[in-house]
């Protein structure tokens, strides 16, 4: 096993790697983790750009000589625990309670308009059918919405995505036949949602 790791790192050393970047575990397990130095990664370094990094990674990474299970990892320091990144898991609970949530509760008012009979006798899969409609255009949509996210920014999309959102909800309570109930609650909040 030694002489393995030896060649290895004989191999990193040709390739200008210094020694000590070198993980040994990785050298056991037959993959290669380079690690680079605060004062490499003061350098300038970008994730994803090969141009950013250090002289003897950006040989490692371009030179094609990579074998499977090889990677390079960049440390930059500790992850921070909370700030910002809890205001964004607050607004997509919200964002997903007001998406997904409505087609999930979506049993309730087919009970509701089923005992009221809101719509004459209709039968309760004529309903279904709606909140099918609903979660189809969702999906339907997203080509749409990687191209919209292409062209604007995500302000745009989701300020686009919510006013469709509300109006299908809103005229949806004005609904008087099924038809409309399926074109507002149906196809135009899964037209919202998708986007």
């Amino acid at each position: 096993m030694s002489n393995v790791i030896e060649e290895k790192r004989k191999s990193l050393a040709m390739k200008n790697v210094p020694g000590d970047k070198v993980n040994e575990r990785d050298l056991e397990s037959g993959t290669t983790t380079m690690v680079a130095s605060p004062d490499e990664q003061s350098q300038g370094m970008q994730r994803g750009s090969v141009d950013s990094l250090p002289e003897s990674i950006k040989e490692a990474a371009e030179g094609g000589t990579a074998t499977k299970g090889e990677s390079i990892v960049f440390v930059d320091g500790p992850i921070p625990d909370g700030g910002y990144g809890w205001i964004i898991v607050i607004c997509q609970f919200f964002s997903q309670l007001a998406t997904w949530g409505m087609f999930t509760v979506y049993g309730v008012l087919i009970s509701w308009f089923t005992q009221n009979h809101t719509f004459g006798n209709t039968p309760p899969i004529m309903f279904a059918w709606i909140a099918g409609f609903g979660v189809s255009t969702a999906f339907w949509v997203s080509p749409l919405t990687s191209y919209m996210s292409k062209l604007f920014p995500l302000w745009v999309n989701l300020f686009i995505s919510q006013v469709v959102l509300s109006l299908g909800f809103i005229l949806a309570g004005f609904s008087t036949k099924i038809w409309q109930l399926a074109l507002t609650q149906g196809v135009m909040t899964g037209f919202g949602v998708g986007l």
